[in-house]
């Protein structure tokens, strides 16, 4: 029997609540309802996958929470992103040892999917959150719960799904 919305502990939540600040005619439940009609739980990894490419936020990277904050990895103007965070030092170690055998900046979509999908990370607690990236590139931040209400932090390690910007953002 797969997992549903209702049995989502709060903490569980911040997938469909930053999807939901995305598309925000559709209600969460029935976020979750398309991932429970693709097989599986709405707690599954994959769920993030799933719903990023339903929506459109098909251009992914990874980057260490101090190399977003000092500028060496960044978010192109006019965008949305979905972005889920982490302290976990499973996943720092993975994109360190990961991002010194290949060019992780001419390869980011597939360094960010090798880590979220390493089987050493399939137990790894993330946290989601939606951001709007404008014309200078500054980003506004919402996070339900408050808990990377500025963004990724120093510590963390950060996989960031992003779209343009819809119209009805932009103006």
């Amino acid at each position: 029997m797969l997992k549903k919305y209702k049995e989502l502990k709060p903490h569980q939540l911040c997938i469909y609540q930053a999807f939901s600040k995305a598309e925000p005619n559709l209600d969460p439940s029935s976020m979750a309802d398309y991932v429970n009609s693709n097989n599986l739980n709405v707690d599954d990894d994959l769920a993030i996958t799933l719903l990023a490419q339903k929506y459109h936020f098909n251009t992914v990277k990874i980057c260490a929470g101090y190399e977003f904050i000092e500028g060496e990895c960044y978010l192109s103007a006019n965008t949305e992103v979905i972005a889920i965070i982490t302290s976990d030092n499973t996943v720092q170690s993975l994109y360190q040892q990961f991002s010194t055998n290949i060019d992780h900046r001419q390869d980011d979509q597939n360094l960010a999917m090798e880590v979220y999908l390493n089987p050493q990370c399939r137990h790894v607690i993330w946290h989601a959150i939606y951001g709007v990236v404008d014309q200078n590139r500054q980003i506004t931040w919402h996070d339900e719960q408050h808990i990377y209400a500025s963004g990724p932090t120093y510590k963390t390690t950060v996989i960031f799904f992003s779209r343009p910007k819809k119209q009805s953002i932009l103006n």
